[in-house]
C-alpha cells in the first residue's frame, strides 16, 4: 500500500482540504472516488502529522467500508453457488462478474488499512497490510496479533475474520454486526448490479441477462435506454435484441 504524496499548501488550506475529504469520505458511493479521497488525506497527513482528523468519521468509514465488502463476498459466493446448480449460468459473463467482486474486495481491504493508518497514525499499518498479504505464516500471524490489540473489539473480530483464510460464509458471519446476509436469488443480485453497480459492472450483467435471455429484464432494461453511459448504450441495445429473439440463445460458457 502507497502513499502518494500531494503538493505542498499553506496548513490552513490542508486543514481546510482535509474538512472537505472527511466530509465527503462518507457521502460519495463510488469506491474510486474514496479511495482518491484516503489517498489525499494520507498525502495531507504525511506532510502536516499533526493534521486533525475526525475519527468518528474514520471510524464510520472502515464500519462502512467492511459492511459492503462482506456484501461483496456474500453476493459472490450466492452467484458461484447458484451457478453450481444450475451450470448453464456458468458462462463467461458470470466468471467476469464473479472476477469483478474478487476485485472490488481487494479494493475494499486496501481502504480500509488506509483508513485505519489514519484513526491510528502511530501504527505501522502499512506493514501491517503487507503483513496479511506475505506468505510466511509467522509474518501473517504477527499482523493478526498487532490488529487484534490495536482495533477494540468488535470492530477487531470482524476484520480479523475478514482477513483470514476461512470459508466465506465464516467471515460474513463472524462480521454480522456490521453486515446481516439476506437471501437473494440470481437474478435479484443481477438486477442489484444494474441499479447499483459501476458502468463496468453494468455492462457485464447485461451481456449476462443476454446470455441466459432472462426476459423479466426487458422492462427494466429498457428504462436504461435514457440513463445509459456511452459506453453501455450498445449493450443495452444487444441485450434488448437478445431478449426479443425467441431463438433459444447458446450462452458462450468458460
Amino acid at each position: 500500500m502507497k502513499v502518494f504524496p500531494v503538493c505542498s499548501a499553506p496548513a490552513r488550506s490542508r486543514e481546510r482540504a482535509g474538512a472537505i475529504s472527511r466530509r465527503q469520505l462518507l457521502a460519495v458511493d463510488d469506491g474510486r472516488v474514496r479511495f482518491k479521497i484516503l489517498r489525499a488525506l494520507g498525502g495531507l497527513r504525511l506532510r502536516e502529522p499533526s493534521l486533525p482528523l475526525d475519527n468518528p468519521v474514520l471510524r464510520r468509514g472502515i464500519e462502512r467500508t467492511l459492511a459492503r465488502s462482506l456484501r461483496v463476498i456474500d453476493w459472490r459466493t450466492r452467484l458461484e453457488r447458484a451457478a453450481e446448480d444450475e451450470p448453464e449460468r456458468m458462462t463467461i459473463a458470470h466468471e467476469l462478474l464473479v472476477q469483478t467482486m474478487i476485485h472490488k474486495e481487494r479494493g475494499a481491504t486496501e481502504r480500509i488499512f488506509r483508513l485505519l493508518g489514519l484513526l491510528y497514525p502511530e501504527e505501522a499499518f502499512e506493514r501491517i497490510y503487507r503483513g496479511f498479504e506475505s506468505q510466511d505464516v509467522r509474518t501473517r500471524a504477527s499482523s493478526f496479533e498487532l490488529l487484534e490489540a490495536i482495533v477494540p473489539p468488535p470492530l477487531n473480530a470482524a476484520l480479523l475474520a475478514f482477513m483470514d483464510h476461512i470459508p466465506d460464509r465464516e467471515r460474513i458471519r463472524r462480521g454480522e454486526a456490521y453486515y446481516t446476509p439476506r437471501d437473494r436469488s440470481y437474478e435479484e443480485i443481477l438486477e442489484a448490479f444494474l441499479r447499483e453497480g459501476s458502468v463496468g459492472l453494468r455492462c457485464i450483467t447485461l451481456y449476462q441477462i443476454a446470455d441466459l435471455k432472462l426476459k423479466s429484464f426487458r422492462s427494466q432494461i429498457e428504462a436504461r435506454r435514457e440513463l445509459a453511459h456511452e459506453i453501455e448504450a450498445p449493450i443495452v441495445e444487444r441485450a434488448l435484441r437478445a431478449l426479443d429473439d425467441s431463438t433459444p440463445g447458446e450462452a458462450r460458457t468458460v
